[in-house]
């Protein structure tokens, strides 16, 4: 590799970093403003979601209620993912 591809090379690859670290600031900006909201969830998940789920399963609320975080899965699996993130 010469001089000038050794270069252009490494100019690509700054500019591919600087593209990516300005995205990931924006996510570490995202993360923080999304923490309230994913402590909020963890403590629904632990407190009072069996209830809701439970009476959910009885027919309890209205069928046009949303209610995509009472499924068995969802919202474990979105804490569960999110925690993953958290490790990075």
């Amino acid at each position: 590799m010469n001089q000038i591809e050794r270069i252009t090379l490494m100019e690509e690859k700054a500019d591919r970093v600087r593209n990516a670290m300005e995205q990931l600031q924006k996510a570490k900006e995202l993360y923080k403003e999304i923490l309230p909201d994913v402590k909020d969830l963890e403590r629904y998940y632990e407190t009072a979601w069996r209830d809701d789920f439970e009476d959910d399963e009885k027919g309890k609320f209205p069928p046009e209620l949303k209610r995509g975080i009472l499924s068995e899965d969802t919202l474990y699996d979105l804490l569960t993912d999110f925690d993953e993130i958290r490790k990075v």
